[in-house]
């Protein structure tokens, strides 16, 4: 069974925001979270500190979400420009 993949009102907010080729990227991430919370094909890092949680790097955009096993949802919290992000 493949994971739920949410979005906060923040991401969404900041979604809505990124350009469109980054709009792409953020789709293509949300279809390969829903197989696995830690695609290859990305670059994901776990933030330190933080239990379940980890980044995923767009370009100059991060993607933050935390990772419920249990329930197999996966919650996006913040998309957005890096700076703003930590």
């Amino acid at each position: 069974m493949g994971y739920t993949v949410q979005l906060t009102k923040r991401a969404a907010k900041g979604a809505l925001l990124l350009p469109r080729t980054y709009k792409e990227l953020l789709k293509q991430l949300i279809e390969e979270l829903k197989k696995d919370p830690l695609p290859k094909n990305f670059d994901i890092k776990k933030l330190k500190g933080y239990r379940s949680t980890y980044r995923v790097r767009l370009g100059s955009y991060r993607v933050i979400y935390v990772v419920d096993e249990k329930n197999k949802v996966i919650t996006l919290t913040y998309v957005g420009p890096r700076g703003e992000a930590y």
